[in-house]
């Protein structure tokens, strides 16, 4: 049996892998949401739906192949899912809005039902 403060210790050193991998994950996905807008502006120009059924279903097929776990390919699919859907509402808030303080208010707002903070230092406060 390990003491307390091993124990306070290694989940201190865990957490911080955890907090890591959280920033990374955030850094992609921000990424993938750049990436997302690019292909909705294309589509506009083009007169292209936004949504492509097909796409997905092959990228949720993909994600589940290539998964090596432990997640199971249902909370895969079910991550994935949300990750595209909540993706679509950021292109769709892009058609929308032309001027970007507005678009990131309707977004946030429509997301979390809260009006966005005017100030960074409590941008995050309940």
């Amino acid at each position: 049996m390990i003491n307390s403060e091993q124990v306070r210790s290694q989940l201190g050193i865990l957490r911080d892998d955890i907090d890591r991998v959280d920033a990374e994950l955030l850094r992609l996905l921000n990424q993938r949401a750049e990436l997302v807008l690019k292909v909705g502006e294309l589509k506009k120009a083009n007169n292209l739906a936004v949504v492509h059924a097909d796409r997905e279903k092959v990228l949720l097929a993909r994600l589940c192949e290539q998964n090596s776990g432990p997640l199971p390919k249902e909370m895969v699919v079910q991550l994935f899912q949300q990750i595209i859907d909540t993706l679509k509402q950021l292109q769709r808030c892009a058609d929308t809005f032309e001027n970007a303080y507005y678009f990131l208010i309707h977004c946030f707002h429509f997301r979390f039902g809260k009006p966005i903070a005017k100030t960074s230092s409590n941008f995050l406060t309940k």
